[in-house]
């Protein structure tokens, strides 16, 4: 498990007048809580950018200033509505022993069979809803798609996780499936329609028969 380091500064006056004026300062607001007390800081927009706009689960290692090390995931974001600029973030303590629900991404192993004969393979989910506690957090999901044929995806009971990690989602929802191209699809549609084709003229050849028969 990968460990984002972060150090915020502690906070002295609350309100939103002075979560305004940290703000205007280049400083972001923040809380931590889920351990014995609630706390509260702030930290500069660039340090936790690669936190933040990254596709990637990682605990964050927290160093308040005069405090003890906080071990810690984000939470939460809270964006302003016209210019995207981060408002306040919310993380919650890890506990030893205690669940949290956190998300993580999917990682696609293998080529599938059905890529291989000319597929596509289209995502539903990219990241997952999981339950466990920090001792057992992983970062990724693997989802091995290498016997996935064409026009067939890969459930979430389909699924591996490690040992104490409960996966938060119904076990017929689809993570992935491979789609089967137009051209494909064409080609297949006109076998049938020969086959259809050819199963009526064998029809014609033995009613003909028949009759010829019974005259």
């Amino acid at each position: 498990m990968e460990i984002f380091k972060l150090v915020g500064n502690k906070r002295e006056s609350f309100g939103s007048n002075n979560a305004r004026v940290y703000r205007n300062n280049e400083l972001i607001p923040c809380v931590v809580y889920g351990g014995k007390e609630v706390q509260n800081f702030t930290v500069k927009p660039l340090d936790v950018r690669d936190l933040v706009y990254s596709p990637k689960f990682r605990t964050v290692q927290l160093d308040l200033e005069g405090g003890k090390s906080i071990n810690a995931i984000l939470k939460s974001v809270q964006y302003h509505p016209v210019t995207d600029k981060i408002l306040h973030i919310d993380f919650q303590e890890l506990i030893e022993g205690r669940a949290v629900k956190v998300s993580v991404p999917v990682e696609f192993v293998g080529k599938s069979k059905g890529v291989q004969d000319g597929g596509s393979l289209i995502p539903v989910l990219r990241k997952l809803k999981i339950k466990a506690t920090p001792e057992n957090l992983v970062d990724h999901v693997d989802a091995d798609i290498t016997e996935l044929e064409l026009g067939f995806s890969i459930k979430i009971r389909d699924l591996s996780v490690g040992e104490g990690v409960e996966l938060l989602h119904n076990e017929s929802e689809p993570v992935a499936y491979v789609e089967t191209p137009r051209s494909l699809k064409s080609l297949e549609a006109s076998k049938d329609m020969s086959q259809d084709d050819d199963d009526s003229e064998e029809g014609e050849d033995s009613e003909e028969q028949g009759s010829a028969d019974s005259e």
